[in-house]
């Protein structure tokens, strides 16, 4: 996959500057992306870079907000992630510019560093839910406007936006949306009271890299101060993660009694985001965690 052109000059001088070495990029690979990025790795002076890019993304600054995750997260010394180098934008192309992650098989005791981290990353805490500065998660925006109460942060700022937009896109029914009200609330009874945790926000198999050194890195955040069963819970949603890393999570920073059932909650909105991005094949799933809900909680 070629770079857009547009950008090439721009990668260049940067990483002449990063290196100190004035030359060209030698080689880009393709790499898997999400659902508007297009992601590749090149070589530049022997070491290899990933550059991400978007040509007229909807939404600006998607990968200007990527960087102060990624940022968020690696200053708490709990977590590894892939260091930003550069973002910009020309033509309607915008990128940002990263350090590769050679990677490797997890070996035994992979899932069991990354539930430990995980949860010491967790203990990062704020006054209030949500952040300073709106997001993204995959391509859709993400309001972060602060919160006192979890309740009000998770019916306000991820469900109800995400649920007018599927009701303006006529994709449930008027007895769905009655469901979704009901449970609106009756949310402040629900989940366990608990200081607001810093979040990856977008925890799937695939944002969890085994670099060289047997170290988990996260990629692709979508990072706010939320409560903690939501990250646990979307590694629960497409599995990929040993049990290893329940166990050492729960050593370090143990769960309230009834997370398990929590966790169809909790799901309700990476569903929802799927639903909007990749269409109703997420439709049924997301019904059926609503219809669970009736009774489990």
């Amino acid at each position: 996959m070629m770079l857009p052109l547009s950008i090439v000059g721009l990668l260049e001088a940067e990483l002449t500057a990063i290196t100190g070495v004035a030359t060209t990029i030698a080689m880009s690979q393709s790499l898997s992306g999400g659902s508007l990025r297009q992601v590749v790795k090149i070589a530049y002076n022997h070491t290899d870079f990933v550059v991400k890019w978007h040509q007229n993304p909807p939404f600006a600054g998607m990968f200007q907000a990527e960087a102060k995750g990624l940022n968020l997260m690696a200053q708490t010394n709990t977590v590894f992630t892939p260091k930003h180098l550069h973002f910009g934008q020309k033509n309607g192309v915008e990128f940002l510019l990263m350090e590769h992650i050679p990677t490797s098989t997890p070996n035994a005791t992979f899932w069991e560093t990354l539930g430990t981290s995980l949860a010491e990353m967790h203990h990062q805490s704020n006054e209030s839910f949500g952040l300073d500065d709106d997001n993204f998660i995959g391509d859709l925006p993400q309001k972060n406007t602060l919160c006192t109460s979890w309740a009000d942060f998770f019916v306000h700022q991820r469900l109800a936006p995400l649920l007018q937009q599927i009701i303006e896109k006529k994709m449930i029914d008027t007895q769905t949306q009655s469901a979704f009200f009901a449970l609106f609330d009756r949310m402040d009874q629900l989940f366990p009271r608990e200081a607001p945790s810093l979040l990856h926000g977008d925890l799937w198999n695939g944002n969890v890299i085994c670099n060289a050194k047997q170290q988990a890195v996260l990629i692709d955040p979508a990072v706010y101060y939320g409560h903690r069963e939501m990250d646990i819970a979307m590694t629960l949603l497409f599995g990929g993660f040993h049990p290893s890393f329940y166990t050492a999570y729960q050593a370090r920073f143990p769960l309230a009694e009834g997370w398990q059932k929590r966790s169809t909650l909790c799901n309700l909105y990476p569903l929802m985001v799927h639903l909007l991005l990749f269409g109703r094949s997420y439709l049924p799933q997301l019904l059926q965690h609503l219809q669970q809900l009736k009774t489990t909680i």
